[in-house]
């Protein structure tokens, strides 16, 4: 019989004016970047989004999906990932027929969950689709505020929807923007010690993506060795036995996918490595031409993925020190290494912060109960202080740091033709900023004392 957790008190002082001030001043960014933008003629949006060189694409599949390219357009973007994966959700096998437009790296349960959607005409199912992947998007903070003032969740969910990740999500329109919610759900009731239903939505969340599977490190930090196990059987069926229900080969539909979702990670060239990243050694790349190290971010195109498995081991590290530091804290570093164990990732991949960010208000949430903004913000200054609280103002400045919108182009690259921003700036910074404060936090804590000095308490999470 598996135990519940012991009882954690949440942090008498939860930095919320830490969010606050970051993303005030991507406020100020974002006027910049408008006026910048502008200047330069370029899409508003492109530094963590994309711009419309995808169009021709789009045209090619209107022919295919037998309509017009204004019926498949939102305005003058294509939210291309969702129409593809809408016409790949049309065909009788995608792994074996969809590669005509892009190879498909979608696995089977992804893919079934978008022939759900292409069952109905395309503005039909995207009219549906994008509002509900923005409400999966916000419905993390919700959950965790609930029960708190309006003003407390009407701030989380505005500064979560217009947050870049979000805005990056809802612009791609995958699967990505499912993720959060169920990282969330895995977390909850990781902390409620229901591990067997956390490893539904573990299964769930890599059947959209594969990096959760990463919170198999989770399972095995915390010993529950039969639902690790019971996780991976699942996966490995799901990823194999079902290619099965699909006419043709099931082992050509399993390799395509394979090579698909596998064999993208590479770029031929260091403008090609610097397009669009946002991962870790991305954003080391982007510092590196930004002060004119270019030698250094083609050595981080070569070989970035040897610093990403380090930096990923530094990482999992954390997960398993169970006496050490709070479930809530290494759940944090298991969601974060979704942007460090890849040399490339897009801006969307960092919505796993406002799952990691909900944990936190929910740990906060037993204090903001009853309570307007103006009152708790009174509560924070007269708070005492410890030494345990400068692990919170880190990792609450590395989520901020994450959901600035920020759409400023890196001097120097806008120009060049790379379409990244200051977004991919910030994310090593805010990478290195939780890793020590958890560093800090694990050095300092004493291991009989830790199950009441950090985490959220177990009453926190109850429904």
């Amino acid at each position: 019989m598996e135990h519940t957790p012991p009882t954690h008190q949440p942090p008498a002082r939860f930095p919320l004016w830490v969010i606050a001030v970051t993303v005030s001043l991507s406020a100020l960014m974002t006027i910049y970047g408008a006026i910048r933008a502008f200047y330069y003629q370029s899409s508003f949006l492109s530094p963590i989004a994309y711009t419309t060189d995808e169009r021709p694409t789009a045209e090619r599949l209107s022919l295919l999906l037998e309509t017009t390219p204004d019926r498949l357009l939102v305005g003058i973007h294509t939210f291309f990932d969702f129409l593809v994966s809408y016409y790949w959700g049309t065909l009788s096998n995608p792994w074996l027929e969809g590669g005509e437009i892009l190879p498909v790296n979608y696995p089977p349960l992804a893919m079934a969950f978008m022939e759900i959607w292409a069952a109905f005409p395309y503005k039909t199912a995207l009219a549906i689709y994008l509002p509900l992947m923005a409400l999966a998007l916000i419905a993390p903070v919700w959950i965790a505020l609930r029960r708190t003032h309006w003003s407390m969740q009407l701030l989380a969910v505005g500064v979560v929807l217009l947050s870049g990740p979000a805005i990056a999500s809802l612009d791609r329109g995958n699967t990505q923007g499912f993720i959060p919610i169920l990282l969330f759900a895995f977390g909850v009731l990781a902390l409620k010690g229901r591990w067997g239903w956390a490893s539904v939505f573990l299964v769930l969340a890599t059947s959209l993506k594969i990096f959760p599977a990463l919170l198999l490190f989770v399972l095995i930090a915390e010993r529950k060795w039969r639902t690790f196990f019971g996780s991976v059987g699942a996966l490995v069926a799901i990823h194999t036995l079902g290619f099965l229900p699909y006419p043709g080969s099931a082992p050509a539909s399993f390799e395509a996918w394979f090579t698909a979702a596998f064999g993208w990670l590479g770029r031929d060239s260091l403008a090609g490595f610097l397009e669009y990243n946002a991962s870790f050694v991305g954003g080391l790349a982007h510092w590196a031409m930004f002060l004119g190290f270019a030698p250094v971010a083609s050595f981080l195109a070569e070989y970035g993925s040897i610093i990403a498995i380090l930096v990923t081991g530094f990482t999992i590290f954390f997960i398993f020190l169970r006496t050490r530091l709070s479930l809530t804290v290494r759940l944090f570093a298991a969601f974060m290494t979704s942007t460090i164990v890849l040399p490339v990732a897009y801006p969307y991949t960092a919505n796993w912060v406002i799952a990691a960010l909900a944990l936190l208000f929910l740990g906060a949430a037993p204090a903001l109960r009853e309570t307007d903004l103006a009152g708790h913000l009174e509560r924070l200054r007269s708070a005492p202080w410890d030494s345990t609280q400068l692990l919170w103002i880190f990792l609450a400045l590395a989520s901020g740091l994450l959901l600035t919108f920020a759409p400023v182009f890196i001097p120097g690259t806008m120009e060049s033709g790379y379409r990244a921003g200051v977004a991919s700036l910030l994310m090593p910074v805010a990478v290195v900023i939780a890793l020590v404060g958890m560093s800090y936090a694990a050095l300092k804590a004493k291991p009989t004392e830790i199950n009441s000095t950090s985490g959220p308490s177990t009453a926190s999470v109850a429904p």
